[in-house]
């Protein structure tokens, strides 16, 4: 998990000053994504007393839908940005998450 949260923070690119570099950190994202979203589950029931497995994967998914709700209000509020600096408020935004974890 701790590696997987390197690459995430690695993923964002936040100094990228070309088209190519942020799309590839947009792909690394994405992929790191897919295995976080796939392996913590497995991971949280296997890891967890048996009376608390079903209980820790309902909040991991409703903490990932809180995630993409989140992400969507800081995109809509960022695209109406006066400057064209939205993207990069957004993509500024996105190694929160990995801190946090």
């Amino acid at each position: 998990m701790l590696f997987r949260g390197l690459i995430s923070f690695k993923g964002t690119n936040l100094f990228s000053h070309n088209l190519v570099a942020l799309i590839i950190g947009c792909v690394i994202l994405g992929i790191n994504h897919g295995f976080i979203s796939h392996f913590m589950p497995l991971y949280i029931y296997e890891m967890t007393p048996e009376n608390h497995r079903d209980m820790l994967n309902m909040i991991f998914t409703q903490m990932s839908i809180i995630g993409i709700f989140t992400t969507n209000t800081i995109n809509y509020f960022t695209s109406k940005n006066k400057s064209d600096d939205g993207w990069r408020i957004s993509l500024g935004l996105a190694p929160v998450p990995t801190l946090i974890i």
